[in-house]
């Protein structure tokens, strides 16, 4: 039980920094720092550790892109969760070799 507490503490740090990181690089670049990329006809979706980042590109010629970023309570905890079962399974590791050596 210690050891999952211990991995929930870390992988959440992990996941606050690094939505914490994306908004920053998102409001000097229009980019995500950190995540998944899916291009598509005239729109982008980039999503990381809790953002969800949409850029529609305009078909117009006197028309203008739009950037919509929006947070995902459900995609933080996906990522909340997929960073704990690592975190836990190499504090499980380690832990296996310090009890071996």
């Amino acid at each position: 039980m210690k050891k999952a507490l211990i991995a929930l503490g870390i992988s959440l740090l992990i996941n606050l920094s690094m939505l914490g990181v994306n908004y920053w690089y998102y409001t000097g670049n229009g980019h995500l720092f950190s995540g998944v990329t899916r291009h598509g006809g005239e729109i982008t979706i980039e999503t990381g550790f809790g953002w969800i980042l949409r850029h529609i590109y305009t078909m117009h010629i006197d028309g203008h892109d739009t950037h919509t970023l929006q947070f995902s309570i459900l995609l933080f905890l996906a990522y909340l969760a997929m960073i704990f079962l690592v975190v836990y399974l190499l504090i499980l590791v380690i832990g296996a070799f310090k009890r071996r050596a």
